[in-house]
């Protein structure tokens, strides 16, 4: 969309054209520290550069491009990448980077001999005209958006702007050195002129890039282990939430009792073979099958082929030690290839009362259910069972309720998310009845109606996360003054505000007012509004949700204060975006659209009305009174977010 992931010159009327008015984007996207202004300058430099590389030595410029080319362009053609990625990925593209470098630089050459060969009026004039028609191609293939009138000024601009740096600053470095005669001076003018670029660079870039004081990758790590009892099994799905985890065993020493497994690896039958030995202080993990039965395709893909009474609920173990693990001999090759067909949908684990209470699986007041029974969904069904999918309920089934058993998020894929406890970042397996806080938030209520989905609200084991939250987690430095968290740093900091809150919200609903005080006391004293604010553009509007969900668990733990900060920094976001998105609609159709249009802009009206409900619950003197026939103007906000925005009449 427009408003995400497009570049910038820094120049408004180029910008304004390509993109729309920028002024009008909300603060949260305009006085981000990653909102970078370069002008061009970079990019004008590496196609001086390669330009003259090109007219002067052939055969170096062929190497140099290839290089670009193929650890870059190359790169994409082959991945047939899509353009919506989970985050940023330069590092895939860095080598080109590297290649672009060695032009930037090779454009200080460029200037001294343009410069200093006056005589040779050719290559100063092909320099203008090849690297014009470069500039004007590589603009016109990242401007394809919008109209084709808007894609065309654009390129006219930007070429213009490179024909002018380029004749301007082989102008001031031949004048400084008395027309390329004074070599020194010569060389001195066009290496300090060039070097603004990179000192531009440093100073809009470095306040966003500096990493020093961010320690958000092993804290998450920390967070996640010791959200898990003695002895568990944790499952993960992802980079984010693994290699974190795996270096705070390895080099931390961190919890080295749990055993990680990662999902996306259980697919592999060497990731599988590893589970059956001790790792650290973690035992090994029983996956039933023996390595002949996971060996290559073994197992690998499972179709549903209904057998029996699909309304029963078959044990779990017995299905998979009896049924899909019972030897098919492929009689060419002797081995056990197994079945390709999963029976039945509904599945159930045995559960003896006594021994999950007594492991301390379940709470003694807890409601437990015996046998575990549970669903596969039929998406899941349908699309068939992986040897992945296969592996977790062979764990499940083997482990019989003697270790613990967590995932990372509320796994949902294999039908069992009602018996997922939320016990701090991850959600342990229990065998028990589901309560359902989530009617006892405004939030959860509103945009549940609305199908947008929820804020994951759970039950939560309330003395073990009251513990793990004021004692155990960490913020990756969110707490020291000045610390920059990218998009997807954001994210992660958020799932852990996210944490606080519904515990804070949970307990206060509870009776438990002082706890919950604390909870935020805690996490406030740990992440700094002006590292993470509470407000904030995303996607899908996430990061206003997990504000939206701060906001009531301040309000239930009767923190106002807090809860008026948070409120009007949600408010003044979303009317800014929702202003925002209103001009483009009216003023740039060509611009409105696609995610936008179909996701964003109505995910901001729900956050809108949940705030709405909030306030009418909570803290109704906020609310916008609604005016006498012929009244003025009634504005809800503070006066800095009022600045462009349609007042309620």
């Amino acid at each position: 969309s427009v408003r995400d992931g497009n570049w910038i010159s820094g120049i408004s009327f180029i910008d304004n054209k390509r993109l729309g008015d920028q002024s009008l984007l909300p603060d949260s996207i305009k006085d981000n520290k990653a909102n970078n202004k370069l002008f061009m300058l970079p990019f004008i430099l590496g196609i001086i550069g390669c330009v003259y590389q090109y007219l002067k030595n052939r055969k170096d410029w062929i190497v140099s491009f290839l290089l670009f080319f193929f650890t870059g362009i190359a790169v994409v053609l082959y991945l047939n990448q899509p353009g919506n990625q989970p985050r940023e990925r330069d590092y895939a593209f860095v080598g080109s980077f590297y290649a672009f470098a060695i032009w930037i630089g090779l454009a200080v050459v460029a200037f001294v001999r343009m410069a200093r060969e006056k005589a040779d009026k050719i290559g100063f004039q092909n320099a203008l005209i090849y690297g014009s028609a470069l500039t004007f191609i590589i603009i016109l293939m990242s401007s394809l958006r919008g109209s084709p009138g808007t894609a065309l000024l654009t390129c006219i601009f930007i070429t213009a702007l490179y024909a002018v740096v380029t004749m301007g600053v082989t102008y001031i470095i031949r004048a400084l050195s008395s027309g390329g005669s004074n070599w020194s001076m010569l060389n001195i003018s066009a290496s300090v002129i060039c070097l603004a670029v990179p000192v531009i660079m440093l100073q809009q870039e470095w306040d966003d890039h500096d990493r020093s004081k961010k320690t958000l990758a092993p804290d998450l790590a920390k967070d996640y282990l010791e959200s898990c009892a003695p002895g568990a099994i944790l499952f993960t799905f992802g980079d984010n939430d693994t290699y974190p985890l795996w270096y705070a065993q390895e080099v931390e020493n961190v919890r080295p009792d749990i055993r990680i497994i990662n999902t996306s690896l259980l697919g592999i039958d060497w990731y599988v073979n590893q589970l059956r030995r001790k790792v650290n202080d973690a035992p090994a993990v029983d996956v039933i099958w023996t390595e002949e039965q996971v060996e290559g395709h073994n197992r690998e893909y499972v179709r549903y082929r209904p057998k029996g009474d699909q309304n029963t609920a078959y044990d779990l173990y017995s299905i998979m030690k009896n049924e899909l693990g019972k030897p098919a001999i492929d009689p060419e090759t002797g081995r056990d290839v197994g079945t390709s067909a999963f029976p039945v949908s509904r599945l159930g684990v045995p559960v003896i009362a006594a021994e999950v209470r007594a492991n301390k699986t379940v709470n003694p007041e807890d409601s437990i259910v015996s046998p575990m029974v549970f669903e596969i969904p039929k998406s899941k069904l349908d699309a068939g069972l992986t040897r992945s999918d296969l592996m977790v309920l062979n764990i499940i089934a083997a482990n019989k309720w003697q270790r613990p058993i967590y995932f990372t998020s509320p796994y949902g894929e294999l039908g069992f998310p009602q018996y997922l406890r939320k016990d701090g970042l991850s959600y342990r397996l229990v065998p028990m009845q589901a309560k359902y806080p989530q009617a006892n938030w405004i939030l959860e209520q509103t945009i549940r109606q609305s199908g947008v989905g929820g804020t994951q609200v759970r039950d939560n084991n309330e003395s073990d996360m009251y513990k793990n939250l004021m004692e155990k987690f960490g913020f990756g430095g969110a707490g020291t003054k000045g610390v920059y968290f990218d998009e997807e740093n954001r994210r992660h900091l958020l799932n852990i505000r996210s944490v606080y809150a519904e515990a804070a919200g949970n307990m206060a609903d509870g009776g438990k007012k002082d706890e919950a005080l604390k909870l935020l006391e805690k996490v406030e004293t740990g992440i700094d509004p002006d590292n993470l604010p509470y407000a904030m553009v995303s996607r899908f509007n996430s990061h206003n949700q997990t504000g939206l969900l701060y906001l009531e668990a301040c309000y239930k733990a009767g923190k106002t204060d807090l809860a008026e900060k948070v409120r009007l920094g949600v408010r003044k976001d979303l009317e800014q975006q929702k202003k925002y998105y209103d001009y483009l609609k009216i003023n740039r159709p060509e611009l409105y659209g696609g995610t936008l249009e179909g996701t964003e802009v109505y995910i901001n009206d729900i956050m809108l009305m949940a705030l709405d409900a909030i306030e009418k619950k909570y803290a109704p003197q906020a609310q916008a009174p609604t005016p006498v026939e012929g009244g003025g103007t009634i504005d809800n906000t503070t006066k800095d977010s009022t600045k462009g925005i349609d007042s309620l009449k």
